[in-house]
């Protein structure tokens, strides 16, 4: 099975309000906003043409409503991102043996009645052997036939507080009452059914309320309430949403087939969608009688051509690498696609290449991605257990990573420096280093951390910074020697400073009076010097090549 890295996921599917052919696998997805009170978190939905599954807004789409918790037998939790998108598995401190053997024959079983697995002892036999030794495989297996009723399961919420951990950014929680799963900076929380009731990110809040199995109520930032119609069928007809002493209406029609085709979203933009005979959107028309097209390759059916609305193109071409025994590759492939303007006329090129490697135990991973257009070119290269990459190259610039044991990055080379982070045993980042080879010098922090695992002071070189008493969590008290600035954050971002010289900095913006200016300095190095620095993710992805 091929496991794509979160972080390709999203480049290949970034822009989330408009079309997109995902040029890995040829398939079309488009996503629409409907209800909205904030930029950050809104009732969306999504048209894939791989997807068979039929949800809330009808067949081929899936919505962010729909993200669900599944516990598993084995004390196992799996994750249903927008129904199942995408998904995250948490694995069980303790797994109940039995029950995960259990899990192995129910998805042999489910295999067979679906005509997938031939009933002989041997193929059985061997078949088992492969989920036994492949958890992601199980689970995978497990949860897609649990979500098209294959395997019918009754898995009660755990009796006790237990608490699961993804990765270093990702945990999950039961309370007793409720799953809370925090994600980066953003929670989401599930009932004891696994149904979603709550997103809570930095700056904006979403809850869903249910009357028996069916969605009845959204709302938004705790004043926009948003009432939910649902056919019989399990669909999404409308939601009125009621916010201010303004009632607006967002409508759905579905054919007799399921499928999607008209909405009306709560600021009266429409849309009409057609479909060919297997489910595969073919054309969007809008008021204005402007259209989009989408063709396919009726063989394949991955998009051959996509027509924007404005008359520019895109064609897509697919193209197959061969082994060394003179056969297809299916862990090699490519694509190139080629843009047009309204008239007809190149505009533009790009060429896109994939690489995958088999491992001992017979999965294979992501290994390669190649990206030459007319203007750029990239090479990146992933670990095998990384889920990011190792080594870079952006044009004429390079960089290299390493990968702890959890996937954090604790080395990184690049644009002329070098990073390290060092964490401790209960996971706080210990140390790290930024050194420069121009500047020739090192900045180096050590953290240290009270019993409670709170951050209490920093060294910053030969400087100390010592974290005193705050009265909020917006606030920090930092003193080195006799010198001490109290600090506001919004957001986690440092916006104001006082100190008995400076009883009130602004610090968004730089002071024309040279005097302020530096005082604002000194007080974002003090800001600066107590966050935990580490070494993120998307570093190699957004800084390799460019300066400062």
């Amino acid at each position: 099975m091929k496991w794509i890295p979160t972080i390709l996921v999203l480049l290949l599917f970034a822009a989330r309000s408009g079309a997109q052919v995902n040029a890995l696998n040829g398939n079309f997805q488009i996503s629409y906003s409907d209800v909205a009170t904030n930029e950050d978190l809104q009732v969306s939905r999504s048209f894939n043409s791989l997807t068979v599954t039929t949800g809330y807004f009808g067949l081929g789409w899936s919505s962010n409503l729909e993200t669900r918790l599944v516990p598993l037998p084995d004390g196992t939790v799996g994750i249903e991102w927008w129904g199942g998108v995408s998904r995250d598995i948490a694995p069980a401190a303790r797994l109940d043996k039995d029950a995960h053997y259990a899990m192995v024959r129910a998805v042999v079983a489910a295999e067979i009645a679906e005509g997938k697995l031939a009933n002989i002892p041997a193929e059985i036999l061997r078949r088992k052997g492969e989920l036994q030794t492949d958890d992601n495989q199980l689970y995978t297996r497990y949860l897609n036939q649990v979500a098209k009723g294959g395997i019918k399961q009754r898995v009660a919420a755990p009796r006790s507080r237990q608490s699961w951990r993804i990765d270093t950014n990702q945990e999950l929680e039961w309370d007793g009452k409720r799953y809370r799963h925090r994600t980066w900076n953003t929670y989401y929380y599930f009932d004891s059914a696994g149904r979603l009731t709550q997103v809570q990110e930095p700056a904006a809040h979403m809850e869903l309320r249910y009357h028996g199995n069916a969605l009845d109520r959204i709302i938004l930032d705790k004043h926009a309430v948003c009432s939910v119609k649902m056919d019989t069928a399990g669909r999404i007809t409308s939601i009125t949403m009621e916010d201010s002493g303004q009632v607006k209406k967002a409508v759905y029609r579905y054919d007799t087939a399921q499928r999607l085709m008209y909405s009306c979203d709560i600021d009266s933009n429409q849309y009409v969608h057609a479909y060919d005979a297997v489910t595969n959107m073919t054309e969007i028309r809008y008021t204005d009688s402007t259209r989009m097209l989408i063709e396919y390759d009726p063989a394949t059916f991955r998009v051959t051509r996509l027509t924007r609305r404005n008359g520019t193109s895109q064609q897509f071409e697919y193209i197959s690498f061969y082994n060394e025994y003179g056969e297809n590759d299916p862990n090699h492939y490519g694509s190139r696609i080629t843009s047009f303007d309204s008239l007809g006329k190149r505009s533009f090129g790009k060429y896109q290449e994939w690489q995958h490697r088999t491992l001992p135990d017979g999965s294979d991973y992501l290994y390669r991605i190649i990206n030459r257009s007319d203007t750029s070119f990239s090479d990146n290269i992933y670990g095998p257990n990384v889920g990011n990459v190792i080594y870079r190259k952006l044009n004429e610039a390079e960089a290299w990573a390493e990968y702890d044991a959890k996937r954090r990055c604790v080395y990184l080379r690049m644009n002329d420096s070098v990073f390290r982070v060092q964490y401790r045993l209960d996971e706080q980042p210990g140390r790290f280093w930024a050194i420069d080879s121009l500047r020739r010098d090192t900045v180096a922090y050590q953290y240290f951390y009270n019993k409670n695992g709170q951050l209490a002071s920093v060294l910053r070189g030969k400087e100390r910074f010592v974290l005193e008493a705050a009265p909020s969590d917006s606030v920090k008290v930092i003193r080195r020697e006799q010198t001490r600035w109290r600090i506001t954050y919004a957001k986690g971002v440092a916006v104001r400073a006082s100190s008995p010289a400076w009883p009130d900095l602004d610090l968004n913006t730089d002071a024309s009076d040279p005097k302020r200016r530096q005082a604002q300095e000194e007080a974002r190095r003090f800001a600066e010097a107590v966050e935990p620095r580490l070494i993120p993710h998307e570093w190699i992805w957004e800084r390799l090549g460019k300066k400062g």
